[in-house]
């Protein structure tokens, strides 16, 4: 079996909807994102998977999605407030907190559902913080 990994990072604003705290705030980090895949084949050149075209697929997403993005929570009361969308053009909505530990999630299912056939994603890891991390794995 072999495991690559790809590194992106991507600076995003978000808030958590409903806590109690500084992070329930409009703030922002420089999220660094690891994707592992997994693989148990190589091609006759013996590659499982370009390390680029991973890496595209990895960043293409990210900064489409996240990168210099206001992520919310769909609940949030902000989407109702005109203000801030004339200000924030960017906004994601996420179907709950955009928490570390849900954004890895979101983005390892998106990278499951359109990876070539013979490549799985094993795990997301997201750094919120240059000492905090989380790993979303699916069994």
């Amino acid at each position: 079996m072999y495991t690559l990994t790809v590194r992106h990072e991507c600076d995003t604003a978000h808030r958590l909807y409903r806590y109690d705290g500084p992070c329930g705030h409009i703030h922002g980090h420089r999220y660094v994102i690891a994707v592992s895949v997994e693989a148990q084949e190589l091609d006759d050149r013996g590659i499982s998977i370009d390390f680029g075209v991973l890496k595209g697929m990895v960043r293409d997403w990210v900064d489409t999605n996240w990168d210099h993005r206001l992520l919310l929570n769909c609940e949030d009361v902000l989407f109702q407030e005109d203000r801030l969308a004339d200000e924030w053009h960017a906004i994601t909505e996420m179907g709950g907190n955009p928490t570390a530990e849900n954004m890895a999630k979101v983005l390892f299912r998106a990278l499951r559902d359109f990876c070539p056939p013979h490549i799985f994603v094993k795990s997301v890891k997201i750094w919120e913080t240059p000492d905090c991390s989380v790993e979303y794995k699916e069994s």
